[in-house]
């Protein structure tokens, strides 16, 4: 019975970043690139093996495929989506990777338990300055759904959010007609979306550049609300049941030491007094 209670334990305890894929609703996008990284350049902060820069840092970059998925940031303590972490972006038919940290998505998951990704515009050698940000601020965003853990199977446009070379800002969006059904491999994200139809605009200034104007000030709320729940960490959840399989192995030594004993110990006589 302990036992029982003890792996029921364990599967209500395990983190949620364990979870299968399925889509996420209400995720807000924005958009961040080279000219407002902060520092400006290509540097993230995680290391998902994409390689790096001259300085030694973690490089941003990627196509979109789900072998080369684009870099994004966001809150560093939102355990649904942890370091090198793959989604996908229905909107964009495109796969992004955690490799960077965001002030402003932190903030919003403190305060809001709101999920918000900056997504990276590119790119990883030089910065396109104020036409990539005037890019960055016209690209479709708000609030949108992701599918955490996707398939590898899942439709893609490697077409770049912005291109360096050529000044090219690209806004193709994609309709989402049954999210659900992307994590079977489906390929129901749509075609190429009508102009008339194209989301709500990303928030006016990419999160980057929010936290380079807002250096050296506090960010964050008065008051923390929907914050994710505390679990309970899975090394005390094995340390439960150590505890138990060690209480039960000891009392069934002791048991087989008492029998053992009884069976084959002989009571001798009481010697004579002289």
């Amino acid at each position: 019975m302990f036992v029982i209670l003890a792996l029921a334990y364990v599967l209500i305890a395990l983190p949620s970043t364990l979870a299968s894929c399925g889509p996420i609703d209400d995720v807000t996008l924005t958009f961040y690139g080279w000219p407002d990284n902060s520092p400006p350049g290509s540097d993230n902060a995680f290391d998902c093996g994409r390689g790096k820069n001259a300085d030694g840092n973690p490089m941003a970059g990627g196509s979109g495929t789900y072998d080369d998925p684009i870099s994004f940031a966001t809150a560093t303590n939102n355990r649904n989506l942890p370091e090198c972490a793959v989604v996908y972006v229905p909107l964009l038919h495109k796969y992004f990777r955690n490799e960077d940290d965001c002030a402003q998505c932190l903030t919003d998951w403190d305060s809001k338990g709101e999920y918000h990704i900056d997504l990276w515009t590119g790119s990883n050698t030089a910065g396109g300055g104020q036409d990539q940000i005037n890019c960055e601020d016209n690209l479709p965003g708000g609030s949108q759904t992701i599918i955490l853990d996707p398939p590898k199977s899942l439709p893609v446009d490697t077409t770049p959010l912005y291109d360096q070379p050529s000044n090219q800002c690209h806004t193709t969006t994609y309709s989402i007609s049954d999210s659900s059904s992307l994590c079977a491999g489906g390929s129901k994200g749509g075609s190429p979306a009508p102009k008339t139809t194209k989301r709500t605009p990303a928030i006016q200034k990419s999160v980057k550049r929010v936290e380079m104007e807002t250096a050296g000030s506090t960010l964050g709320a008065d008051e923390t609300i929907c914050e994710e729940p505390e679990q309970p960490p899975l090394y005390f959840v094995l340390f439960f049941l150590r505890v138990i399989a060690t209480t039960f192995y000891r009392r069934e030594i002791k048991d087989q030491e008492s029998k053992a004993y009884d069976e084959y110990h002989i009571i001798l006589p009481s010697p004579i007094p002289t």
